[in-house]
């Protein structure tokens, strides 16, 4: 166990990397960077023989690293507090740069894409490195817009988009929430803590007062956070509009995933909806109650004692299983901390989720979220360390992971996770904990987000029309709800537009469907292995290796002979997340059978 670990928490430390936005070694970069855009400016133009073309590539890559760093770094510094404004100000400029990166890099492609199949150049550029990334960039939804267009959309992105997600977060920042806890305490939460509250406090009436809290700010400030959405949405959808292009269709290239692949895992799971519902009802049984109260969705198990886990006892069950998958990762995952680059302190004014950000030009990765001590807590620290698992050793032009994939290793690797804490449980108890957080995973991955793709591809229609009222977007949430719960909870979260984070994201937008993608894949790669155990291991580790260099589609088919097109592979994992719902239910029953003595 790692020595740094003893009576802390990991917390990140920058002074390896660029100490602070005043620091030499900050200002170092961004002159180095602004020299490096202007001598790219020089050598894309001029980039017409295999010699010149060669240089302009590796100077762009290097141009990619350094502004993904520096952007990189400076969200890491706004995460760790969302009123801090430098960072968020640093940001834009930064952006504003990159947005000339993606210029030149279209300018060369296009160069590129011209050039017959016959052409001399072909067979003098040693081309194999780039292909995948040409293959991504010509087939971007922006890269038909002529170059004028282009400039400004990304002219725009950098001084009127980017800025909407750090007024989103500061916005969050400004909450001061006042709870009750069941003993009538009386508490002042910040927004962080509210969520962190909604999913491991083990006490009923501090979730219930967090949740009411949570709403009327969110009520108060909704006109607020819908004009955020609204713009957000509304400048993808002119650039969409611009490039002739349905607004879905970039959603999949982000993801280098088929459509068709997204509408047989989407057919399959709402067919298997009324199922999946009893990852929810299941649990609401157990407390006694025949639904779910919308707050308690995320809630740990109710067995009536603290569960609390030591980060250093997490990351020892993360390492013991990650070493069957590659005996590597004990080490490297503590070096992770020994390093400082992993950040889970609770921190007022620290935003909320988590997420996994490497400043590659100083082969530095970073893990964000705020460890509380619960299952999910475990659970997601597995997802973060396995998002830099996947990334490792690759080249700069091919950790661009697409976020399906991302989600795909992360979701497998916390039911590796899952697995391994109920099979050597201690007691009946463990076990018990153990499935429930499984049956929250699924049911927050899978139903939940079913709710958030529906209903943001409604908005994304709506928003086509024009700006989008509070009202309607309330409407447009309750269907999405009702559709996927049913009657398994009480009411709907009416404010989930807002409290999901993924919807105000610049980088990303539908990041919903990754997340089913992820967690159904798990479970069908979990068949696989237990088909397969001896030789899986290698199998999915060439399959991680090409993550960055293949689509999805592909990747399936070459490494597990899956069509992912078909539904057969999703319904397999449905069927496991079935049987897995099942055990629980056992497991509830027996508990339950065992204590009434006990409590008569």
């Amino acid at each position: 166990m790692t020595s740094s670990l003893k009576n802390k928490m990991p917390a990140w430390d920058f002074r390896s990397s660029y100490g602070s936005l005043s620091s030499p070694a900050y200002r170092k970069a961004c002159q180095r960077l602004e020299a490096d855009i202007h001598i790219l400016a020089g050598l894309v133009p001029n980039a017409k023989d295999s010699v010149s073309i060669a240089i302009a590539l590796e100077h762009l890559a290097e141009v990619f690293c350094l502004t993904d760093s520096l952007i990189g770094y400076c969200r890491c510094l706004s995460a760790i507090d969302t009123r801090e404004q430098e960072a968020a100000k640093e940001r834009v400029r930064l952006w504003e740069i990159h947005s000339r990166y993606y210029e030149l890099i279209t300018e060369l492609f296009h160069r590129l894409a011209g050039l017959k199949k016959s052409d001399p150049i072909w067979k003098e550029l040693d081309f194999s490195k780039w292909e995948w990334l040409f293959e991504r960039v010509s087939t971007r939804w922006s890269f038909s817009l002529s170059p004028r267009t282009l400039q400004l959309l990304y002219e725009l992105k950098a001084s009127n988009f980017v800025p909407c997600a750090d007024l989103y977060h500061s916005l969050n920042a400004h909450l001061v929430a006042t709870v009750r806890t069941m003993d009538g305490l009386t508490k002042h939460q910040s927004h962080s803590q509210c969520i962190a509250v909604l999913k491991t406090s083990e006490d009923p009436k501090l979730r219930q007062s967090t949740f009411t809290a949570l709403n009327e700010y969110y009520s108060q400030n909704a006109y607020l956070y819908a004009s955020i959405f609204n713009m957000l949405t509304g400048f993808r959808l002119k650039g969409f509009e611009f490039a002739e292009m349905d607004f879905m269709a970039p959603a999949y290239w982000q993801n280098a995933v088929s459509s068709e692949a997204v509408d047989a895992l989407m057919t399959a799971v709402r067919a298997n909806r009324h199922m999946l519902r009893k990852s929810v009802i299941s649990r609401a049984l157990f407390t006694g109650k025949s639904v779910m109260e919308v707050w308690d969705l995320n809630a740990p198990a109710p067995l009536r004692r603290e569960i609390h886990i030591p980060y250093e006892e997490a990351l020892e069950k993360i390492k013991e299983v990650g070493k069957v998958l590659d005996e590597r990762i004990p080490e490297t995952f503590d070096l992770f901390v020994e390093k400082g680059w992993v950040e889970v302190r609770q921190l007022p004014g620290k935003q909320n989720g988590a997420f996994f950000q490497g400043i590659l030009s100083l082969n530095e990765p970073r893990i964000f979220s705020t460890y509380l001590g619960s299952f999910a807590s475990m659970s997601q620290q597995a997802i973060m360390y396995w998002h830099f698992w996947l990334q490792r050793g690759l080249p700069a032009q091919e950790r661009k992971i697409p976020r399906a994939l991302m989600e795909v290793a992360g979701h497998f690797f916390a039911l590796l996770l899952f697995e391994e804490i109920q099979a050597k449980a201690a007691s009946a108890e463990e076990k018990l904990e153990a499935l429930w957080q499984e049956l929250s995973f699924i049911s927050n991955y899978v139903i939940n987000m079913g709710v958030r793709f529906d209903f943001e591809r409604s908005f994304f229609e709506e928003r086509k029309k024009g700006v989008v009222s509070v009202t309607k977007i309330s409407n447009l949430l309750s269907e999405a709800w009702q559709a996927w719960y049913g009657e398994s909870t009480a009411g709907a979260d009416p404010y989930l537009w807002i409290n999901r984070g993924q919807f105000y994201k610049i980088d990303d937008y539908f990041y919903n469907y990754p997340y089913i993608f992820g967690t159904v894949c798990a479970y069908g790669l979990s068949e696989i292995r237990h088909r397969m155990p001896e030789v899986f291991p290698k199998i999915y580790s060439e399959f991680l290796q090409n993550s960055g260099r293949m689509s999805v589609d592909d990747l399936f088919k070459k490494f597990f002979k899956v069509d992912i097109t078909q539904p057969e592979f999703w319904e397999s994992g449905l069927k496991a997340m079935k049987r897995k719902i099942a055990v629980f239910e056992t497991e509830a029953r027996k508990y339950s059978e065992k204590s009434v003595p006990e409590n008569s």
